[in-house]
């Protein structure tokens, strides 16, 4: 590559080449992750790696540098332990790093980190393309990506795979919660680079030893200005945190099969698995609230294209304007007809027409929140909420808490969300001392409020259209809310051959479940991706998850781990499955799930559950819009 050395070690490329800079992240192995006796987090020893996303980036910005004939410069904010990151980039092929070290940058939240990372590629820039992870598996907000991108008012291009630069635009098919998109941008852009993008290169420690500490170069808080960084300019903060829960049973039965299904049928029936959601508090109809002069302040962002997640979306915010005593307004790029959203609860709709894009969402939300002042804004932790939340967030100068699953309400009205850390074995506390609060928000597949019918009040925002990605193509795999409204999920490994999930529809019927799958399945195309669970793929909440002839692991029980029981079945002992789930089935899946499902469905019968009005395979319907996968897992 055509370069030379010039002050710090730094590399210039000389030419044409396109300057391309990678943001990687540093943290804890996932797998390596420990809580004591109190539920706190084991550190001492804890081995740091480059986050698995970033490596991707990594790669992908390699070669994109190196088809065109520039250079790859590798960034992260981290302490000095970060530098293993950086050689381990360059030992692959990126032509120097940067990294951003300073007791300043402690504390930083995605704001302030969003912040650093952009003024340190307007130091060191100008760059054509900045790449990044899609997420990092440690906190998975997905946030930084977009945020950098509001900084440098640049476009941004998520979950890219098939990139390609042709005359200053980049083309790419962007993986989307339902299926892909083929688009276009141009250059200079941020992008995130797909799970899919590449096999992601990866140097051993004697290359990562050998590469010359001329090339790294350190970035302390003063080169990049006056700031404030780190804690200073973080509006969020961690208020400690709590166990996830506790640990499943793990019992495993032996024995012969009959007794060994006998057994599990009347463990679940014990558990309420089979019927409802287990510890699911009665619905009660929201209380009457006065109508409040001005806007609500509880506001919603919901996606048009995304009928079950708004709905429940919808139901997180009229049940927290219920605790707050204030009233709930829901922001829409459109009016969605099939909603039927009298019955949500809402007070107010604001539709932003002509906002037909993340980004020109993200203005609209900007501009209304400047003139309402809402307490909080909800959005959902999709990819188009996060982009979203992200600019917003950045735009207005607050805090974004990533991926929550639960809010609380504190003794002075500010809002505490609960958010999976450490793989999910833990749930932190954050708080934000900015306002409005913002937080992109988990769907939840059981609203605790039953709301009461009210017709909102509409208003109509215009807004110029601002649509610097453009979209050439559009596919749906599946319908994204499946799995989010189940109340029973079979999940299907590599045990269970595509041409072979005929032969689970007696179970699918018996228990009226909907098909998912782990990250193998889905890379085979044995079901779409929309179908996949776990660290990478849903995280989903139903009553029942049953994994047939599915090995598990800590990717996977992070996807299962807010489902109410988990049955596993497989005929390895030894599979990791059993140590997440509350009880297994040791046995040939092709054996199994006959006599599971005619005992399942015999029991229901004796106890008159009436399955008249349910469906027999696995349907997601929304509004009258129905998507139905066959059980080859292709989509009819």
């Amino acid at each position: 590559m055509p370069s030379d050395y010039v002050g710090h070690g730094m590399r210039v490329a000389i030419g044409n080449g396109m300057r391309i800079a990678v943001l990687v992240k540093q943290i804890p192995v996932i797998d390596a992750l420990r809580l004591d006796c109190a539920g706190r987090l084991i550190r001492a020893g804890l081995p740091l790696e480059m986050n698995p996303f970033c490596r991707r980036a990594v790669t992908l910005g390699i070669s994109l540098a190196r088809e065109s004939v520039g250079e790859c410069t590798v960034f992260t904010m981290a302490p000095p332990s970060g530098e293993a990151v950086l050689r381990e980039a360059i030992a692959v092929g990126a032509d120097c790093g940067i990294l951003l070290t300073d007791a300043a940058f402690a504390g930083s939240d995605t704001l302030a980190t969003s912040k650093a990372l952009a003024a340190a590629l307007r130091k060191y820039g100008p760059f054509d393309l900045v790449i990044c992870g899609r997420n990092s598996v440690d906190a998975d907000t997905g946030q930084i990506g977009p945020q950098v991108a509001q900084w440098l008012d640049m476009p941004f291009v998520s979950s890219a795979r098939e990139v390609r630069v042709e005359r200053g635009m980049l083309f790419a098919k962007s993986e989307r919660d339902d299926g892909w998109m083929l688009v276009k941008a141009p250059l200079p852009l941020v992008l995130s680079a797909a799970e899919r993008s590449c096999q992601p290169a990866r140097a051993d420690e004697a290359a990562r030893r050998a590469v010359d500490a001329r090339r790294i170069h350190r970035c302390s808080a003063r080169e990049l200005g006056a700031g404030p960084w780190g804690q200073d300019a973080s509006p969020t903060r961690v208020d400690g945190v709590v166990q996830s829960g506790g640990r499943r049973a793990g019992r495993i039965l032996e024995g012969d099969l009959a007794a060994q299904i006998a057994e599990a049928v009347d463990f679940l029936v014990a558990r309420d698995a089979l019927f409802h959601r287990p510890g699911a508090p009665a619905r009660m109809p929201r209380p009457s609230l006065p109508r409040h002069r001005g806007e609500p302040k509880v506001a919603v962002v919901l996606d048009p294209r995304r009928g079950c997640q708004a709905r429940d979306l919808a139901a997180a915010a009229t049940d927290l304007a219920a605790r707050l005593g204030s009233g709930a307004v829901a922001l829409v790029p459109r009016v969605v007809p099939d909603w039927h959203i009298t019955s949500w609860g809402l007070d107010a709709l604001v539709v932003f027409a002509g906002a037909s894009s993340e980004e020109s969402m993200a203005h609209a939300v900007t501009c209304w929140a400047r003139q309402s002042a809402p307490h909080v804004i909800l959005a959902p932790s999709s990819l188009w909420g996060r982009e979203v939340a992200a600019r917003a967030a950045v735009s207005l100068g607050v805090g974004l808490v990533g991926d929550a699953i639960e809010l609380e309400v504190g003794p002075e009205r500010q809002i505490i969300a609960l958010k999976p850390a450490a793989g999910d074995q833990m749930l932190a506390r954050i708080v934000s001392d900015s306002r409005p609060q913002m937080v992109t928000l988990r769907s939840s597949p059981a609203p605790t409020l039953a709301c009461q019918a009210r017709k909102p009040s509409i208003t109509v925002m215009n807004f110029a259209k601002r649509t610097r990605v453009q979209c050439l193509e559009r596919a749906y795999d599946d319908d994204a809310d499946v799995l989010l409204s189940a109340d029973a999920v079979i999940g299907v490994g590599m045990g269970v051959v595509g041409g072979d999930y005929r032969r689970l529809a007696p179970l699918i019927e018996a228990l009226d479940a909907s098909l998912a799958c782990s990250r193998r399945v889905a890379d085979k195309g044995w079901l779409p991706r929309s179908r996949q669970v776990g660290l990478t793929g849903h995280h989903i909440a139903p009553a029942l998850y049953v994994a047939v002839g599915l090995r598990g692991g800590l990717n996977h029980s992070i996807g299962i781990r807010r489902a109410g029981c988990v049955l596993a079945i497989n005929s390895d002992r030894q599979a990791p499955i059993f140590a997440d789930a509350d009880i297994g089935i040791h046995g040939q899946w092709e054996r199994v799930v006959p006599m599971l499902a005619d005992r399942i469905s015999a029991v229901r019968e004796a106890m008159h559950v009436d399955m008249a009005d349910r469906q027999v395979s696995s349907v997601a319907s929304v509004g009258g819009c129905n998507r139905e996968l066959n059980l080859e897992g292709r989509e009819k």
